[in-house]
This record gives structure tokens, C-alpha cells and sequence, in this order.
């Protein structure tokens, strides 16, 4: 088989999307605490399956999909200090904003009513919180790390080679952004928001963070670390 950039991303997204179709299915059926929550994972994980199996099936190897640091030195430390810095910051300023204006508050209940926050576990609040800093959030980077060796491991840098920096910003989060609509669109997964305006505005936000993640996975920079993502 051609080892070829467009050829990478036909067997990607026909395996992502296609291994997914299973996935939706069993989710839109039963919920997103379907098999203990393991559907949710299997489908966070088909991106990473669709590059796997690109990678094999055209250069016979995994190279190229972020393994090492990105760099030498400190030049790659720094690109991954500022992937980790990034959300941070973005998330105490909006969320600074909306507390500290009234506009909306911090819901306990919410909170409680996760996975993690089930009575039986017991420790209440704080054990809560001590189970979500720590088992829940393992199990968030896990699933979120086979979404992004999909997505930033193979799609963006392949787009990048036949693509320009706006066209891979662009393209790829509309990519990622439709990846979600048939949970969005049948499964509930959306706020108390119409709808419509939900996932017109995760659209918006997915391709906002799509040309964050397509500048700090720039074929051959220091930032070409699976670890910045």
C-alpha cells in the first residue's frame, strides 16, 4: 500500500469512524455508564486504533506518531510546559469570571452524582473529590490519550504535509468536532442549552482548540511531542 499522506488518512478515518459506529451504538442504547463506563472508553480509544492501524498498513511502523519529547533539551520541555499551562490558564479565567460575576456557581450535587461520588463508595464531598483528583482522573487521561494519538498522532501532521496551517486547524476540528455529533446528537450528551445552540457552540470551541493543538503539533518542531497534547 501507497505510503502516502492522503492514503494514511483515508484507512484512519474509514477505521476511526467505522470502529465507532459499534461504539455510538451501544452508548446511544444503554448510556454513557453502559459495561461500567467502558463503551465510553472503547470509543475514546478508536482514533487511536484508526492511526495504529494507518501507520501499520502503509509504513509498517508506528514512527511519526509523537513518542519522544519533541526536542532537544529544554527546547521540547518548554512546547510541553505550555500544552500543560495553556488549559489552566484558560480555565481559571473563564471559570475566575463566572463565579467571581455571579453568572454561575460550583454544583456539589453535579458533582456527587458522578460515577466516583456513588454512596456506597462513601466519604462524601472530600472523598469525592480525593477519588475524582485521583482515579478519575487516571482514567481521564487515559481515555483522552488514545482520542489524541488519533487525532494530533496522525490526522494533523498528515494534514500538515498537504495542507496549510489554517486549512489543518480548520479541517481537523471539523473532524473531531462531527466524531461527536451522534453522541451529542442522540445520547444526551449536551447541557441544559437548546440543542442547536449547544452544538453549534462545541463546533465553535472544538475549532478554537483545533489551531492551539495544530500549533503545538507542527511537523519537526520542538513541539512534536505526543506529551504536549
Amino acid at each position: 500500500m501507497r505510503d502516502t499522506p492522503k492514503t494514511k488518512l483515508i484507512i484512519y478515518l474509514a477505521c476511526t469512524f467505522g470502529l465507532s459506529a459499534v461504539f455510538y451504538g451501544i452508548i446511544i442504547a444503554k448510556g454513557f455508564r453502559a459495561f461500567g463506563g467502558l463503551a465510553v472508553f472503547g470509543l475514546m480509544w478508536c482514533p487511536a486504533v484508526g492511526a495504529v492501524a494507518a501507520r501499520l498498513a502503509t509504513q509498517g511502523n508506528l514512527r511519526g506518531m509523537g513518542w519522544g519529547l519533541g526536542g532537544q533539551g529544554l527546547a521540547g520541555l518548554r512546547w510541553i510546559a505550555a500544552a500543560y499551562a495553556l488549559p489552566i490558564v484558560a480555565g481559571l479565567v473563564v471559570y475566575g469570571i463566572v463565579w467571581l460575576t455571579g453568572i454561575g456557581g460550583f454544583s456539589t450535587a453535579r458533582m456527587m452524582d458522578s460515577p466516583l461520588g456513588a454512596p456506597g463508595l462513601g466519604g462524601g464531598f472530600l472523598g469525592t473529590l480525593g477519588r475524582l483528583l485521583t482515579v478519575g482522573f487516571l482514567f481521564s487521561v487515559l481515555s483522552a490519550f488514545g482520542e489524541e494519538l488519533g487525532w494530533r498522532g496522525l490526522m494533523m501532521p498528515e494534514m500538515a504535509k498537504i495542507m496549510d496551517f489554517r486549512g489543518v486547524s480548520l479541517w481537523g476540528g471539523l473532524i473531531w468536532a462531527v466524531y461527536h455529533y451522534p453522541i451529542i446528537l442522540f445520547s444526551g450528551y449536551h447541557s441544559s442549552a437548546p440543542l442547536w445552540y449547544g452544538t453549534i457552540m462545541f463546533t465553535l470551541t472544538v475549532l478554537a482548540v483545533s489551531i492551539v493543538f495544530a500549533w503545538l503539533r507542527p511537523p519537526g518542531s520542538p513541539g512534536n511531542s505526543a506529551w504536549a497534547w
